[in-house]
């Protein structure tokens, strides 16, 4: 769509913090063209344009942290488990205005090394500006925003603390969080603090955890606290039905919209009824599965969703399956929504992550 000439020039002087505001939105598209528009949009774009720093093993960590004045603004910033606790320390503090953080175990290097507590504590996840060091943005870009870091994405081990009664506070609110791996690689502290911290303001959580029936029944039962928050869950695995996880879901009595990449009987049956999208992943049925017509069904969940997204199986396997053509027939009668194969664009949650 095109716009006159007044409407451009009101664009263009636009005051650099509002316009900062809303470039920030953008994607990196958008950006990348938005960059062209004006010289008062450049600076701003190009700035947004830095907003993944990824160091994804120790060897590149430590090249980064040799540059000299390396101090940079990032959306988003991905640490390897290999750094020892004083590099990592040194890489949150080299990047302002960090949204998502992502901690990672390093290829061929989980269970040899571990994530320290004392790193979450950095006051440098509640970022205290959005500038970097370029002279030029300075003098664009006049307003300090403060921005709080919004996803913490866990793939890798942490260290228990020598002192178990020692409390960590951590400087951020999320919204996002996601866990990957053994329910024991996460003390008590580290998820206390992170309930402690963000038990307000936490929408969503990714699972991607396994281990002992104990290991889950603690992990679940420290996490509670945010059960009633949440509003969208991510289950990932092909079997992760254990009684602490079952107590989490009946507890989220807010959830909206739920993922799963195999649908039990116990895991639907725990839903409430608020739950408006289901997303069921598992790309193949063996015979002795039990039929998606009689899950769906005895699960009560048709009673509540408006939405089923199939994101492993066709329309087509679903009517060859027993009963697929009744259960489609009585979706469309509810007025039932199906979709199927995966999202390729945006997220079907729309966390926008």
């Amino acid at each position: 769509m095109s716009i006159g000439k007044k409407q451009r020039a009101a664009a263009t002087r636009l005051p650099p913090e509002l316009l900062l505001e809303i470039l920030s939105a953008a994607g990196v598209k958008v950006l990348s063209k938005t960059s062209l528009v004006h010289s008062s949009w450049r600076y701003p774009s190009q700035f947004l344009l830095q907003v993944d720093l990824s160091l994804p093993n120790r060897r590149i960590a430590k090249r980064w942290l040799q540059v000299s004045d390396r101090k940079c603004w990032s959306r988003k910033l991905t640490i390897p488990v290999g750094l020892d606790t004083e590099d990592a320390w040194s890489v949150l503090e080299g990047v302002d205005g960090l949204w998502h953080l992502a901690l990672v175990a390093q290829e061929s290097a989980t269970g040899k090394s571990k994530f320290e507590i004392e790193l979450l504590e950095a006051s440098s996840l509640r970022g205290p500006s959005v500038f970097s060091d370029t002279p030029t943005l300075k003098h664009t870009l006049t307003l300090a925003v403060i921005v709080d870091l919004k996803s913490l994405r866990l793939t890798a081990p942490f260290s228990e603390t020598i002192h178990s009664s020692i409390s960590f506070i951590f400087p951020f609110h999320l919204a996002t969080l996601s866990f990957k791996g053994l329910y024991s690689w996460y003390p008590d502290g580290l998820l206390d603090a992170i309930v402690t911290s963000s038990a307000t303001s936490i929408t969503t959580l990714d699972l991607d955890t396994y281990g002992s029936q104990e290991a889950a029944t603690r992990f679940f039962e420290t996490l509670l606290p945010l059960a009633p928050r949440l509003e969208h869950i991510e289950l990932h695995g092909s079997d992760r039905t254990t009684a602490g996880l079952l107590a989490f879901l009946t507890a989220c009595t807010n959830l909206t919209s739920f993922s799963c990449w195999e649908a039990k009987h116990s895991i639907l049956s725990s839903l409430a009824p608020t739950v408006r999208k289901l997303q069921i992943g598992k790309n193949y049925v063996f015979h002795s599965d039990v039929l998606y017509d009689t899950l769906l069904t005895q699960s009560g969940v048709l009673d509540h969703v408006k939405l089923i997204r199939w994101s492993g199986i066709s329309r087509a396997s679903l009517k060859a399956q027993r009963g697929g053509n009744e259960l489609l027939g009585d979706l469309e009668e509810k007025e039932i929504g199906t979709e199927f194969g995966v999202e390729t664009q945006g997220n079907w949650y729309g966390l926008g992550l």
